[in-house]
C-alpha cells in the first residue's frame, strides 16, 4: 500500500493531536480554523493509514517519542 502524502494542513492536525489525541474533531478544526468535516476527514485517513497513532503514556518527567519511518 503506498504511503499517502501529507500536505500543511495534515501537518497541523497532527500537531493538534500532539497537543491533545483526544480532543474533538471539531475542536481541532476550531484550534486550526479549518471546517471540521475537512480535519474529520484528514484527521481519519492519517489515523486509518497507520501514519498516525494516538496512544496513552504515563507522564513522569518531560516524555519526548518520536518514532520515523523513512525510504530512500
Amino acid at each position: 500500500m503506498p504511503v499517502p502524502q501529507m500536505d500543511p494542513l495534515d501537518l497541523r492536525v497532527i500537531a493538534a493531536l500532539q497537543v491533545n489525541g483526544r480532543a474533538s474533531w471539531r475542536s481541532v478544526a476550531q484550534a486550526l480554523g479549518e471546517g471540521e468535516r475537512t480535519v474529520a476527514r484528514r484527521g481519519t485517513r492519517l489515523l486509518e493509514s497507520g501514519l498516525v497513532r494516538v496512544v496513552g503514556l504515563e507522564n513522569f518527567a518531560e516524555t519526548v517519542v518520536v518514532r520515523l519511518r523513512c525510504r530512500p
